[in-house]
């Protein structure tokens, strides 16, 4: 039980109890038909009952108080030793006096907690609230010790006149009880607050003093190569005093090789627990998809995974608080080991995964070093001298795993090596120069980064694996889970695992708090936005994820329920002003999150409004043309005709008409310019129009007969308008024929398959009926051929 919840918790049930126990004594709650006497005799049962149960009513209540007063004294000396710690550690160590700092801040959270509650709390039980209850009842008893005490003693028998004097007696016990208590309580409280202003201290001098090493270890230069030999000096030191030095009578000496041991067994159980788990349900899946040669590689990050579960549920048992530290920050590496191996598993296929493994192994073993100098609290000298020498050493392997495989390794993964090498490289230089800690703190969060990145893509492989196997066993069964995963899972989670990967990296400094700090305090203070910090940008980047899918998923539930319905009618033009209401509503919220101050806005928009109005012109009235044409004269899937282009309206935007005409191209028309013209739109009061269809007959056909023929053939067309007649009228004569114009009313959306089948149903009539269909021809007459000529060659 924690220092904040216990008096919380534990206090509540029997402070509560007391004023229960106390509560019954009011004279209020007595028979208002009794006698005087009658009443004294009441109220001493009932005192003798209290005065009764008391001793044990307190003694539960003692001792609860006790195990709180204990809790409080092992909090008081844990500050008193964190001071000492404290206030002897100098600048040597970043890594301890980091620790060291971040659990003070931990302890005055929990204490700061509880006084907040003692001040502010209105549900829970209080050390101010259990002392108001007891003055309460103190009050009340007082006030029943006085009532009986100016019972007039004449009216009373001798035997009352005794009972009165034993009240009053019970009573001034009683209250002396109560007053014991609250001397405890507020002696407590009192406690608290002390303590309370003494981790306040403790915390101000730790922030001041992390602060301070941070601006000396990340942002100093300290370059070993100026002073070499005594830093060589000091370095033997230091390795010697933190890893060589083992007096095995401490307790955290024999923790560590308590949690030594434990590894080593969950190691074994772990590698154990993963052949099992590949034996029970990946070797199917594997065998299946002819991909057993991996079973090593996926038998790998699975003992990774089991052995970072087990070494979480050792740390909740651990009672040292450097040893849990040390473990999380054990767990956290195995699960990048873990993550990062899995993707290259399930990404690659067999003969590439270990040459994607080969790929970011400088990284993990950067990582390796990282990590072991954290978990051993190596002093600062111990990380200056050992990054100058690692970081070259590792980029010359990594330049040399690039160029080995320089024709084989696949592409993503070479990227990825690329840029870690490049960042070696650079970190290299840098901590020659004595930039150590902070290229330490880089390339611990790309390593995060990179971790994060891989899983993305693998998880992402997964899910397309799963949706085309689904795909296959059911038709179009993965149109919404892909969506889901990219449109919004992916975003979601990468811009949670972008954060993580800052906060790990800082966490394994003991400074996260500094980087949370960092990210809720505003950027950009000024009387226009009071709180544009990184938070409030990733709050309103989240919000956009949301919105965009909420949109995206309400559109295409709309498209599978209504069909062509949803392109032909408004419900397209009701989405497109719904989705700029939503967008609308979400920039107003964003300006709520940044604080923006709307007086400001529309102080700034007034004095600008020339300005703003000269150069909006046009984007404005293409708005406002736009929100008239989707009102009144256009819809999307209208069929339209302007300057001579005929096709669809495929969208209408803000700013922008689009029409696919029937070859297939797209046109844009502004709003402004689509809205002053005199276009024809075919489907605004019905979906037919009415086309002529010309025919020619030969002369001396009957145009009667042919007339009938051609209204019998048309009459069961398919799509013809079956309200509208179809009319045939004598066009006119031509040189080989006589014109007919067949007026039909064919619908504007399938024009021309509808007039296609009138022409081939009139062409298949008239063969049938015998009336030809003459067509342009020309005689040609021969009147004389000349006769031929001889030429006879000089000298044949």
């Amino acid at each position: 039980m924690s220092f904040c919840s216990f008096p919380v918790s534990v206090l509540r049930g029997v402070v509560c109890c007391l004023a229960v126990m106390l509560g019954v004594l009011a004279p209020g709650l007595r028979a208002a038909d009794e006698s005087s006497e009658q009443t004294i005799a009441t109220i001493n049962q009932e005192l003798d009952v209290r005065l009764h149960e008391l001793p044990s009513k307190m003694k539960a209540f003692q001792q609860i108080l006790d195990g709180y007063i204990a809790n409080q004294k092992k909090k008081a000396e844990e500050l008193n030793k964190l001071g000492v710690i404290l206030y002897s550690q100098d600048a040597t160590n970043m890594f301890a006096l980091a620790f060291y700092c971040q659990q003070v801040m931990s302890l005055r959270t929990e204490l700061k907690t509880l006084v907040d509650n003692e001040a502010t709390s209105q549900t829970t039980f209080t050390f101010e609230r259990a002392i108001k209850l007891l003055n309460e009842e103190k009050t009340r008893l007082d006030g029943l010790k006085n009532s009986i005490a100016a019972m007039d003693d004449a009216t009373l028998s001798e035997e009352s006149r005794k009972a009165k004097a034993q009240a009053v007696k019970k009573c001034d016990k009683l209250n002396k009880v109560i007053d014991e208590y609250l001397k405890t309580l507020t002696k407590e409280k009192g406690r608290i607050g002390s303590l309370n202003d003494k981790s306040a201290a403790l915390e101000t001098y730790a922030a001041d003093k992390l602060q301070a090493m941070v601006n000396t270890v990340f942002y100093s230069p300290v370059s070993v190569l100026n002073y070499f030999s005594s830093a060589c000096e000091r370095f033997k030191e230091a390795f010697i005093a933190t890893y060589v030095v083992d007096d095995s009578s401490t307790e955290r000496t024999k923790e560590v090789w308590k949690m030594v041991k434990g590894i080593a067994l969950f190691l074994v159980v772990s590698y154990l627990l993963a052949r099992l788990t590949f034996r029970v349900g990946l070797k199917k899946i594997l065998m299946k998809r002819n991909m057993m040669e991996k079973a090593p590689y996926h038998i790998c990050w699975s003992t990774l995974l089991y052995l970072a579960v087990f070494m979480s549920i050792g740390s909740l048992l651990q009672p040292l608080d450097f040893m849990r530290a040390v473990m999380t920050t054990g767990i956290e590496f195995l699960m990048t080991l873990a993550l990062i191996t899995f993707s290259v598993t399930v990404r690659l296929p067999y003969e590439k995964v270990r040459q994607g493994l080969l790929l970011y192994a400088p990284g993990m073993v950067l990582c390796t070093v990282f990590i072991f100098l954290r978990m051993s609290m190596a002093p600062n000298i111990i990380v200056n001298m050992t990054l100058p020498l690692l970081f070259p050493l590792v980029f010359a392997w990594n330049v040399w795993i690039l160029v080995r495989n320089k024709q084989t390794a696949p592409p993503v993964d070479k990227f990825f090596s690329t840029v870690s090498c490049v960042l070696i490289g650079l970190a290299s230089i840098c901590s020659l120069i004595g930039f150590s800690f902070l290229f330490f703190l880089v390339m611990l969060a790309w390593i995060m980064l990179l971790t994060s990145i891989l899983f993305l893509m693998a998880f992402y492989h997964l899910v397309h694996i799963y949706q085309k196997k689904r795909s296959l066993r059911v038709e179009n069964a993965g149109h919404r889970l892909q969506p889901f995963m990219s449109k919004f899972v992916l975003p979601v989670m990468s811009l949670l695992l972008i954060m993580f990967s800052l906060l790990w990296p800082a966490s394994i400094f003991n400074i996260a708090h500094l980087i949370r700090e960092w990210a809720s305090t505003p950027f950009i203070v000024s009387d226009f936005a009071q709180s544009i910090s990184v938070n409030a940008i990733i709050t309103v980047i989240f919000m956009a994820i949301t919105l965009r899918y909420v949109i995206f998923v309400v559109k295409t539930e709309l498209h599978e329920k209504l069909g062509e319905d949803y392109d032909l009618g408004g419900y397209s033009t009701y989405m497109t002003l719904g989705t700029f209401v939503l967008w609308g509503v979400y920039v107003l919220i964003s300006l709520a999150v940044f604080q923006v101050n709307f007086t400001g806005i529309m102080m700034i928009l007034g004095g600008m409004s020339m300005g703003l109005g000269f150069a909006l012109k046009d984007t404005i009235d293409n708005i406002i043309c736009g929100l008239s044409l989707m009102f009144g004269r256009l819809r999307q899937g209208d069929i339209v005709e302007c300057d001579g282009i005929r096709g669809k309206v495929s969208s209408i935007g803000y700013r922008t008409t689009y029409i696919e005409t029937l070859d297939g191209s797209v046109i844009a028309f502004q709003n402004n310019q689509l809205f002053n013209k005199n276009f024809r739109n075919m489907t605004s009061n019905h979906v037919f129009e009415q086309v002529k269809v010309e025919i020619g007959i030969a002369y001396g056909t009957e145009v009667d007969k042919a007339r009938t023929l051609i209204l019998e053939a048309v009459r069961d067309v398919e799509g013809l308008s079956k309200t509208r007649n179809t009319s045939v009228v004598l066009d006119g004569f031509g040189d080989n024929s006589v014109n007919l114009g067949v007026w039909v009313w064919a619908p504007v959306r399938m024009k021309m398959a509808t007039l296609s089948r009138v022409r081939e149903a009139i062409y298949r009539t008239f063969n049938e009926n015998g009336i030809s269909i003459p067509f342009p021809q020309q005689d040609v007459y021969i009147k004389e051929v000349p006769r031929a000529v001889v030429v006879e060659e000089k000298g044949a």
